[in-house]
């Protein structure tokens, strides 16, 4: 019982002190959360930012989920195929939820010559009548008309989607054509023609270079391929990218522990995307604790203040019996409420702030944000702030105002009672 009565004379000892030193109580709690909310609004801006990057990546196509043939992770070849497409597709069509959709792929290397001109693509082979499902490809159109129907080619040649980029660099518009070589299915090449129907201009600004689109059916038709060699991959998509271990677990159910395939989420199919995960969590620590050092500071000065301030006192509670222990952790508990209420505070207010951001959004107009092979254009973000982000400002904070207390505390500990009760010290 005594232990119980000590832990709460501790506690109302350290209340009593910061009420009695409202000022300097303020300007601590002020520089709390001052320090809170900028790491807040930063975490806020940051995962905004972050996952704006990553889901146009994966709007470009790359899709939460894809089902890929067996090695391709080891090999990243683009003429592995997946066998028995059309069986696949029966098994997919019954047995995915109702939000989550796919679409076929045929990828091929190819040469693009115009003139003089020559210069090495890919030919992405989309199914029009399901790519808008899975990425928002049909809205990259500038100029021209995305894919309205099934119609393949014919004596006159191939329709396809020309990269901007490409296209400006070519000096070619919508009507014009070019040859395109690729390989045959029996493994001679095959030239064509093909005519722009329309110029696209991705998110990801890599892509406008490096592929030229068009219909999956054309794609095989001109390969003269059989229907083991007419699907690269199934590019799978559901609501938002924390679905994709979930839409993984469903396919490998649904495929039965196949060998021909096996689905991946993005993050196994790029590296680099999983590598900013990584990035993003170490920088938030460190950001962190660099912003949160400086209320560090603010506050070790307050709480050394306060016991320089009060040694007259400390004396006559060590004259009457006082145990150190005592005083030590009168101390600590000091800093770590004024620390909470500033961090109770900041959050509240900090909260508010984000929410409304996060409503109306914050437009950066052309600003990117990403590497090369991601750099993409921010234009309106939604600034959030996660149940984690929170737990972990909380965690630094608590951490950092006990170790701001800790010398003070030392400090109380090491004091003569005779010379502070004489103003010796």
């Amino acid at each position: 019982m005594r232990k119980y009565l000590s832990i709460i004379l501790v506690f109302k000892m350290a209340f009593r002190n910061i009420l009695r030193q409202k000022r300097r109580s303020s300007v601590v709690i002020l520089t709390v959360m001052i320090a809170i909310i900028s790491v807040m609004m930063s975490q806020g801006f940051l995962n905004a930012m972050f996952d704006s990057m990553v889901e146009k990546a994966i709007e470009t196509g790359l899709g939460h989920v894809q089902i890929r043939p067996a090695g391709y992770l080891e090999t990243r070849q683009i003429d592995l195929y997946i066998q028995n497409p059309g069986e696949l597709e029966n098994q997919l069509n019954g047995s995915l939820p109702e939000n989550v959709h796919y679409s076929r792929r045929l990828e091929r290397e190819a040469i693009l010559r115009i003139g003089a001109d020559v210069k090495g693509v890919i030919l992405m082979g989309i199914d029009p009548a399901n790519e808008g499902n899975v990425s928002t490809m049909p809205e990259w159109i500038q100029q021209g008309n995305f894919f309205t129907d099934d119609i393949t080619g014919s004596q006159k040649g191939y329709e396809c989607l020309l990269g901007q980029k490409n296209a400006m660099i070519l000096e070619l518009e919508t009507g014009d054509w070019f040859i395109l070589t690729t390989g045959a299915a029996d493994g001679s090449s095959k030239s064509f023609r093909c005519g722009i129907k329309g110029i696209f201009h991705s998110p990801v600004s890599a892509l406008d270079e490096v592929f030229v689109i068009m219909r999956i059916q054309d794609i095989a038709r001109l390969r003269e391929s059989d229907e083991t060699k007419t699907v690269s991959y199934f590019v799978v998509h559901g609501n938002n990218i924390s679905e994709a271990p979930y839409i993984k677990k469903i396919i490998s159910d649904i495929m039965q522990g196949s060998s021909d395939a096996i689905p991946y989420t993005y993050r196994e199919l790029e590296p680099t995307i999983a590598s900013y995960f990584e990035l993003v969590d170490q920088f938030t620590w460190i950001f962190y604790f660099i912003i949160l050092i400086g209320f560090g500071i603010v506050l070790f000065e307050s709480i050394t203040m306060s016991i320089f301030e009060r040694m007259r006192e400390i004396g006559v509670m060590y004259a009457v019996g006082t145990r150190p222990f005592f005083l030590f952790w009168m101390v600590i508990i000091e800093a770590f409420t004024l620390s909470m209420i500033g961090t109770a505070l900041s959050i509240i207010a900090g909260s508010m702030i984000i929410l409304i951001l996060g409503y109306f959004g914050v437009d950066f107009g052309n600003l990117e944000f990403g590497d090369q092979m991601y750099t993409s254009s921010l234009g309106v973000v939604y600034p959030y702030i996660t149940v984690r982000n929170l737990i972990e400002i909380f965690m630094v904070t608590a951490i950092i105002s006990f170790f701001s207390g800790i010398y003070p505390a030392l400090k109380a500990v090491k004091v003569s009672p005779i010379k502070a009760i004489y103003n010796r010290q």
